[in-house]
């Protein structure tokens, strides 16, 4: 049986009542969008003629899904159209997958963005964590609100099953906006034959700084001949620090984002740490196109910090010289978690059908089918994950089966793709050696409330 998910933020109050009022009353909590919507509703589109099938683009973040899918270049989006098959025969229309070319999920919102505005929008769209104050602040998405009102038999299964994503609904001013099908945390992943040759153990999965400083240090001295050895290989991208932020007891901003904190002393001791680590040999130097993950793979470096899509790549890689850990903690025991939704976009004519398939991602077959072929955390308590680590000798299994207790959300100011895009230069220039960190913290901290000032929460 999985553990329940226990998170810190909570579903407003005031946005709850309204949904549970909606219930009773069928009144709409939420605006429709003004920009051609149907009044349709979904019941009409399945009696619909079956030579006018209505097309639902539905657009996200599928290139890494594809390739986490085994997914090869003659397949296209066939393993993503097939998710939404049985959402095409209920209600009589057609899914066109959109790929939006990325360089991140930053790129991809802003994409997204130019693509609503030509008139080329999708009418339903993956939504990132990280991305989801900034996605209103756009106003990239309609609420649900009047689609739950009328048809509170959704509601009330989602609500069911998923008893913990109802505290992680992204609401915002009292309206719900997105539906949580899978959620994403970060481990230590360890390249256990690296381990064994040092004459180290796997550590314990809630092991210490102390340790993991050990660790650093044993994995880093030269092989039996002499050649030179990475311990750790650091991730470089705004999801995967903000862990570590978490572990020092900071962020990139305070809690309620109005106050930047990229700049405090916690901020600073960590990239030194990382830094020191580059600089002394420790790690190699993080760099865009340095593929760490399969360096690990291969044995270059010892561990690295990752999510559960990790899982993926070692099988494809026929990898099982592995180990998963919790990322260790510093001076906080915060753990971080993500959520990943679909949101109707505030441009479609298709509200009715969009908003239905926004309640489809989050139903049994389509979350069981999607978390075990991209390797997320299932949002549903009913949901049974394949066990990718039967008979691969993968050590510490349990903890990919849920969130530990006490996760807290991870960072999503309005301002995250300016945030996002400052943190990735200031690292670079101080990982390469160009500023110092104290330096980088500074500089970084100060455009980032610019940033914060031009996009408040």
């Amino acid at each position: 049986m999985r553990k329940k998910v226990k998170v810190t933020k909570k579903l407003a109050a005031a946005g709850l009542a309204a949904i549970l009022a909606c219930q009773v009353m069928g009144c709409g909590t939420g605006e429709k969008p003004t920009k051609d919507v149907s009044d349709e509703k979904v019941s009409e589109v399945k009696s619909q003629d079956t030579s006018k099938k209505e097309v639902l683009k539905v657009a996200g973040f599928f290139s890494s899904i594809l390739e986490t899918s085994g997914c090869s270049e003659t397949e296209g989006t066939a393993p993503m159209e097939e998710m939404f098959r049985g959402f095409e025969e209920q209600n009589n229309c057609e899914v066109e997958i959109v790929v939006i070319a990325h360089d991140g999920w930053a790129d991809y919102l802003t994409k997204l963005q130019t693509m609503m505005v030509s008139g080329n929008g999708p009418d339903l769209y993956q939504n990132p964590h990280e991305g989801g104050r900034m996605a209103n602040s756009l106003g990239l998405c309609a609420p649900l609100d009047d689609y739950i009102s009328e048809h509170p038999e959704e509601w009330d299964e989602f609500v069911k099953v998923t008893p913990d994503s109802l505290e992680n609904a992204r609401e915002v001013d009292g309206k719900i906006y997105g539906l949580p099908c899978f959620y994403q945390t970060t481990y230590m992943w360890l390249n256990t034959d690296r381990l064994k040759k040092a004459g180290l153990e796997v550590p314990d999965i809630d092991w210490t700084w102390d340790e993991f400083e050990h660790y650093l240090e044993v994995l880093s001295k030269p092989d039996e001949n002499g050649n030179k050895q990475y311990a750790w290989a650091i991730p470089d991208y705004y999801f995967v620090y903000n862990q570590w932020l978490y572990s020092f007891g900071t962020g990139y901003l305070d809690d309620d984002y109005k106050e930047v904190t990229f700049d405090s002393d916690a901020s600073i001791e960590l990239m030194k740490f990382c830094a020191d680590a580059v600089k002394n040999g420790i790690a190699p130097t993080p760099d865009k196109n340095y593929d760490y993950l399969q360096q690990l793979v291969d044995g270059h470096v010892a561990m690295t910090n990752a999510g559960r899509w990790m899982i993926n790549y070692c099988n494809s890689n026929e990898f099982t010289d592995v180990a998963v850990v919790r990322v260790p903690q510093k001076y906080s025991d915060r753990q971080e978690y993500a959520i990943g939704d679909f949101e109707v976009c505030s441009s479609t004519s298709k509200y009715d059908l969009a908003a239905a398939c926004c309640f489809y991602t989050t139903g049994k077959d389509w979350v069981e089918k999607y978390s075990n072929d991209t390797a997320n955390i299932p949002s549903r308590t009913d949901v049974t994950l394949t066990d990718p680590t039967t008979d691969k000798g993968y050590i510490n299994q349990d903890i990919f089966d849920t969130l530990p207790d006490g996760s807290y959300p991870m960072q999503n100011p309005t301002s995250f793709t300016e945030i996002s895009n400052i943190f990735d230069r200031a690292f670079s220039s101080v990982m390469a050696g160009e500023i110092s960190p104290e330096d980088g913290c500074k500089q970084a901290a100060e455009e980032m409330r610019a940033a914060v000032k031009a996009n408040p929460d």
